[in-house]
């Protein structure tokens, strides 16, 4: 319940039957001012919440219910269950505000005696000629030209219509599923994604694409590797359910973007690991476990994580992200450069400000100028290896998920070691001494490629020097030197012309 269903004021032609509702209090929850609301995506989950054990007896979904005078007729006959959920209803919409939930109460009550009418008035309008009830597509086009509002029920009914019959959430599922290709229009996969959304919040549904056998500790990682089917290849993920609703419904997110169906599937994951225990302690496995549900959750572009699964995932790694348990996690590396990106690329994989900020921590202890002056290379690979270990932390840094501040931090130190790193090792100076002015030239140039120096005050210096080399009357003469036909000398040009480019010189061309 994140948004009203309709806030008061806005036009709708069943104005004669609106309830005096006030619009809500910030996201105090979901308010239903009219019949015509009880029916919508917001409503129908509300449903799903107060009702859910009853609905999940009978097999029923919300949009079943709605859209079947036969199946509001039983609940209203269903002793006290009608009255209990919609007093659950009234205390959730009330919560945090001034209103009495007595008068919501009997709101909810006129609301609820009119759906009836109203679904017996959209079951008897007149249908296309030729399109089957349920046949959802064709619906959909026939009514092209209809009010908004108006198609939306002609939509509903035919999802309800097409689940109309089904023994098993398993068979549901399929039914939906089914009704998209991989050409499916945009409208008619909203319909089935929110058809699908209601069926799989129910915890039988999941049983039935997950299977009865999947063990609790497997179950995580088969819920993400569907929630992350990617909706551009198109092609069946190896890692789906093995049930035929799983393939069908693995099928489907591998073609459409469902937001509905995966945000159902990711609140069980949720649940899911709040309820069981990966490992009997913090591990490396469980760690592992963990990260590879979230590469799977991200394979898919177009979707945005809960607030739940968020929350649960944090929970999870907070757990097993400590400062005692960090350095095994991370592992033995051959130098620091090597830790300092395992640690960045942990910090990136994982969810959760908590066990980022432990790993950060670390960092922090790994990067301190002494440290990254002397460990991020071996020393036997000599000054310039450890100028490009420097570059090449500074560019995974710079492209991290880090927070700004903090990015910006290490990158400027980074930046600062390596600038002392060049005036301490006198490494302008040597190449001062090299031979020729093409090998001093080409030496300065090779040095402040972005891949080797950082820091931009060096690097724009050593640029300017290799550009007065460069503009020295015997450069050219030197650099060609050995080429003997003209195809030579334009293929040395070439070279030169990207070597320049490498270095970000391209606009000095003009001056070789």
């Amino acid at each position: 319940m994140s948004s009203a269903f309709k806030q008061r004021g806005e036009h709708d032609p069943e104005e004669a039957t609106r309830a005096q509702v006030p619009p809500p209090n910030g996201d105090v929850g979901a308010i239903c001012a009219t019949i015509r609301d009880l029916y919508s995506r917001e409503a129908r989950r509300l449903i799903g919440r107060v009702l859910s054990d009853y609905l999940e007896a009978a097999k029923l979904t919300p949009i079943e219910l709605l859209y079947s005078d036969k199946h509001l007729t039983t609940l209203s006959g269903a002793g006290t269950t009608l009255l209990q959920a919609i007093q659950k209803a009234a205390a959730l919409q009330v919560r945090g505000t001034e209103r009495g939930v007595g008068e919501r109460i009997k709101e909810l009550f006129k609301l609820v005696d009119g759906a009836s009418p109203r679904t017996r008035d959209i079951l008897t309008r007149p249908k296309p000629l030729g399109v089957q009830p349920s046949d959802l597509a064709a619906l959909l086009a026939a009514a092209a030209d209809a009010p908004e509002a108006d198609r939306d029920d002609m939509a509903n009914a035919a999802i309800a219509a097409r689940l109309e019959g089904c023994r098993s959430w398993a068979e549901k599922i399929e039914r939906l599923a089914r009704a998209c290709d991989a050409n499916a229009g945009e409208r008619t996969v909203g319909y089935v994604d929110a058809g699908l959304a209601e069926v799989l919040s129910f915890k039988p549904a999941l049983d039935a694409v997950l299977g009865l056998a999947a063990r609790d500790e497997g179950r995580p990682q088969l819920l993400a590797d569907l929630i992350g089917s990617s909706s551009e290849g198109g092609a069946l993920d190896s890692h789906a359910p093995r049930t035929d609703a799983g393939q069908a419904l693995a099928r489907l997110l591998a073609a459409h973007p469902c937001h509905g169906a995966r945000d159902a599937l990711a609140d069980h994951l949720a649940d899911l690991l709040d309820r069981i225990g990966m490992s009997a302690s913090p591990s490396t496995e469980e760690f592992a476990a963990l990260s590879r549900l979230c590469r799977s959750l991200r394979r898919t572009r177009h979707w945005a994580w809960s607030a739940e699964l968020v929350a649960a995932l944090e929970r999870r790694f907070t757990r097993v992200i400590t400062r005692e348990s960090t350095a095994g996690l991370i592992g033995p590396m051959p130098d620091g450069g090597t830790e300092a990106e395992r640690i960045v690329d942990i910090h990136d994989d994982i969810v959760g400000s908590p066990p980022r900020q432990v790993l950060l921590n670390h960092l922090d202890d790994r990067l301190t100028p002494s440290r990254i002056k002397t460990s991020l290379a071996p020393p036997s690979r000599g000054p310039v290896a450890h100028l490009r270990a420097i570059a090449r932390l500074h560019q995974r840094i710079a492209q991290s998920a880090i927070e700004n501040g903090r990015r910006s931090r290490l990158c400027a130190r980074l930046e600062q070691a390596q600038d002392e790193l060049v005036r301490a090792n006198e490494l302008l100076a040597s190449m001062e001494r090299q031979g020729s002015t093409a090998d001093k030239a080409m030496a300065l140039l090779d040095l402040c490629r972005p891949d080797v120096l950082v820091a931009k005050t060096v690097r724009n210096w050593v640029k300017r020097q290799a550009v007065s080399h460069m503009q020295q009357a015997d450069f050219l003469p030197c650099f060609l030197e050995g080429a003997k036909t003209e195809a030579e000398k334009t293929q040395r040009l070439l070279v030169l012309q990207q070597r320049m480019a490498q270095a970000g010189m391209v606009e000095k061309s003009a001056q070789v």
